[in-house]
């Protein structure tokens, strides 16, 4: 007998999405350590940070960080200001991979980030978009707000 038999093979790649985020909030004006709840009272200023990282095995694209704030607080669109050292509007911090901080202003403008006060009790908002978050990649975005 004649044995014909051809060998074929394959294989697959899968890449996988997946990113890791969180939240924590400090009340600054009491100088009090990061945690995942805070308390304070009108004028106090709390600080809010996202944590992220994408542990994933491909690039994300458009990567998108948003926030709404409770309307029990006002946003601070200056609150990088003293910070930055010169400018104004600078209410939002972004530090990737370790790096050094690089500040965004408020305005729905042309730079990456936007952090809105909308007046009154209305809930505020907050957004950044990164062009791509590559594999790896792992960063810090904060702002402030005050107790209304």
């Amino acid at each position: 007998t004649s044995s014909n038999a051809s060998s074929k093979t394959a294989s697959a790649t899968t890449l996988i999405n997946y990113d890791e985020l969180s939240k924590k909030v400090r009340n600054i004006t009491k100088n009090e350590s990061f945690g995942v709840i805070n308390s304070g009272t009108p004028g106090e200023i709390l600080e809010y940070c996202l944590d992220f990282k994408n542990y994933g095995s491909t690039p994300m694209k458009n990567y998108i960080l948003s926030d709404t704030l409770s309307s029990n607080l006002k946003a601070v669109l200056n609150g990088y200001d003293a910070e930055r050292g010169s400018g104004s509007g600078y209410g939002i911090k972004l530090i990737l991979n370790g790096g050094s901080a690089t500040y965004f202003t408020s305005a729905t403008d042309l730079d990456a980030a936007e952090l809105i006060d909308l007046g009154g009790n209305t809930q505020n908002k907050f957004k950044l978009k990164l062009a791509t978050l590559q594999q790896n990649d792992a960063g810090q975005v904060c702002f402030k707000a005050s107790i209304r």
